[in-house]
């Protein structure tokens, strides 16, 4: 009896295994919804990427690209697009739907600076298996 139920315990283990080893690929996408229909859980989460890329990210990309942020000549420099993120915790862009920088169009250089972002970014489990539309960037009040 021990026997048989130590072979079930041992076939489950090492079907729910080969499951995780599966290819990612064939992971079904959260249906897209915007950042702001999420639970509260999800949009902290959420929150907490857009605050990182604003604390860490942002002011070291504005620098490098002479780009600085004032009521003048440069008011807004963000990007908003649609991602989302697999439950393995890759995130994948689906549509870039606007860029602005200082009232132009991203440099290519920039461009791949945000993205960079979200790619290399590690997400928090409660993000994975969602999608969202996602602003990264701001702009002033003048």
């Amino acid at each position: 009896m021990i026997t048989k139920k130590l072979f079930r315990c041992t076939l489950l283990v090492l079907v729910a295994y080969h499951g995780l080893l599966a290819e990612t690929s064939g992971i079904v996408e959260a249906p897209y919804q915007p950042d702001y229909a999420k639970s509260l859980p999800e949009r902290r989460l959420w929150a907490e990427v857009r605050e990182n890329f604003l604390r860490r990210e942002y002011p070291k990309i504005l620098k490098s690209h002479g780009l600085r942020l004032n009521c003048g000549s440069c008011t807004t420099v963000y990007m908003d697009l649609a991602l989302s993120i697999t439950l393995a915790g890759e995130a994948r862009i689906h549509s870039i739907e606007k860029m602005k920088a200082c009232g132009g169009e991203f440099s290519a250089k920039l461009e791949k600076d945000f993205t960079n972002f979200v790619i290399r970014y590690p997400y928090p489990l409660g993000l994975r298996g969602t999608s969202v539309s996602l602003r990264l960037g701001t702009g002033l009040k003048c």
